[in-house]
C-alpha cells in the first residue's frame, strides 16, 4: 500500500460534506453540507472555489444529464413545532453557466426526512425528488418546478433508457414507464412474500436485476429477477446491516458495504460472495465504482479511502484523510475521484494515479 501526498488545503465547506455531483461538461464538481451552502469547483483551472446558499443543511445535489441544470435539496429553518411538521425541505433549480451557478426557480417540498435524492429523467424535462424515512416521492417539471405526480415509495431506480423507473412501496415492486403522467397507473412487476425492500437498491445496467439491503432487511441482499417477477435470492453474509450496493459497469458484480466493516462482491449470475475486501475498521456508507470497472472505491468511519483493483480483488492503494468519509464520486470520464467527508473537506484524486490534488478546508470567510 502506499499513501498519497500531502494534500494542499483550501477554503471550503464549514459542516459535514452531504453530497458530491459530477457535470458530464467543463469539468466542475459540486458539493453541499450542513453548513447551508452548495459550492462548485472548477477542476481544470486555477484552484478555486464558489459558494451558493440554499436553505439551512442542503441534503443532496444532482446535475441534469447534459449538466445544464443542477438541483439541490435542503431542509428550511423552522420556528415552530407546527412548521417542523410540513414543508420542512426546500427544492431549488440552478442553471449552470460559464462562471458558475445561476439560480432558476425555488420550491417547497413536503418531504420531513432527513436524506434526500433526486434525480433528473434522460430527457432533462422533469426531475424525480424524493427524501428518506417518509418514503414521499414527486416528480417536477424543468424548469418551474411544478408538480406533476407523487406517491410514496422507497427511492426509485431508473431503467436504462433513462425514462422508466422502478421502485418498491411495502412489499410491491412496481414500475412507471412515464413518471411525469399523474393518471397513469404504476405497473405491479412482484410481490414480495414475507419480505420488505431495503432502504438501498441498485439496478443492473441491463435493467434486468434489482438488488436491495438495508433498513428492513438488515444483514441480507435480496437479488429481484426483474424481466420475469420472481425472487432470485435472499442471502445474509453480512454481520450487520448494509448501507451501499453498486454494481459494476459491466454488470458481472454487486459490490455491498456494511456497518461491519466489510466490503463483499457478489457474483450477479450466481448470487454468490466470492471476494470479502477487508482492510476498513468500522461503518461503511461510500462505495463507487470507475466508469471502466477497473477499480472500485470505498470508505467510511475510519477515514481511510481504499481502492481495489477489480481483476484480483487486491487493493491497490489506502489513502488517509483524517476524517470519516460520508460519500464517494468519480467523475463521468473516470478522470477524478472526489471524498466528501464530515469534518467539511472534499478530496480530489486523478485518476488513474490518484495523486491526491486539492482539499477542500474548513471555511473561514468566504460566504458571500
Amino acid at each position: 500500500m502506499t499513501g498519497a501526498r500531502q494534500p494542499r488545503t483550501l477554503v471550503g465547506h464549514a459542516d459535514y460534506v452531504t453530497s458530491l455531483s459530477f457535470s458530464i461538461v467543463g469539468h466542475r464538481l459540486i458539493s453541499s453540507s450542513r453548513d447551508r451552502t452548495l459550492r462548485m469547483w472548477k477542476l481544470d483551472e486555477t484552484p478555486g472555489v464558489t459558494a451558493y446558499p440554499h436553505g439551512n443543511s442542503v441534503l443532496t445535489v444532482a446535475f441534469s444529464k447534459d449538466s445544464r441544470y443542477l438541483a439541490s435539496v435542503a431542509r428550511v429553518a423552522v420556528t415552530s413545532p407546527e412548521e417542523t411538521r410540513r414543508k420542512q425541505h426546500s427544492l431549488a433549480l440552478w442553471e449552470v453557466t460559464n462562471d458558475g451557478l445561476r439560480r432558476l426557480t425555488n420550491a417547497p417540498f413536503d418531504g420531513v426526512g432527513y436524506e434526500g435524492w433526486l434525480a433528473f429523467t434522460s430527457d432533462g424535462a422533469s426531475l424525480v425528488v424524493g427524501d428518506w424515512p417518509s418514503q414521499l416521492i414527486e416528480v417536477r417539471a424543468i424548469p418551474g418546478l411544478e408538480r406533476l405526480a407523487h406517491w410514496t415509495g422507497h427511492p426509485p431506480q431508473f431503467e436504462p433508457d433513462g425514462r422508466a423507473i422502478i421502485y418498491a412501496d411495502g412489499t410491491k415492486l412496481l414500475r412507471r414507464s412515464n413518471p411525469s403522467d399523474p393518471d397513469a397507473l404504476p405497473e405491479t412487476i412482484g410481490s414480495f412474500t414475507n419480505l420488505t425492500a431495503g432502504g438501498f437498491s441498485a439496478l443492473s445496467p441491463d435493467g434486468r436485476t434489482l438488488a436491495f439491503g438495508g433498513h428492513d432487511q438488515g444483514r441480507a441482499v435480496v437479488f429481484w429477477d426483474v424481466v420475469h417477477s420472481r425472487l432470485l435470492d435472499r442471502k445474509e453474509e453480512h454481520e450487520a446491516g448494509i448501507y451501499g450496493l453498486a454494481f459494476s459497469p459491466d454488470g458481472r458484480w454487486l459490490a455491498s458495504v456494511s456497518t461491519d466493516g466489510q466490503v463483499i462482491i457478489w457474483d450477479v449470475v450466481t448470487r454468490s460472495p466470492v471476494h470479502r475486501l477487508r482492510g476498513h475498521s468500522g461503518d461503511l456508507n461510500g462505495l463507487a465504482f470507475a466508469p471502466d470497472g477497473r477499480r472500485l472505491a470505498t470508505a467510511g468511519e475510519d477515514g481511510a479511502v481504499r481502492l481495489w483493483d477489480t481483476a484480483t480483488w487486491r487493493e491497490v492503494i489506502a489513502i488517509p484523510t483524517g476524517a470519516t468519509v460520508n460519500g464517494l464520486a468519480f467523475s463521468p470520464d473516470g478522470r477524478w475521484l472526489a471524498a466528501g467527508a464530515q469534518d467539511g473537506t472534499v478530496r480530489l484524486w486523478l485518476a488513474p494515479t490518484f495523486e491526491e490534488l486539492e482539499t477542500a478546508g474548513p471555511a473561514h470567510s468566504d460566504s458571500p
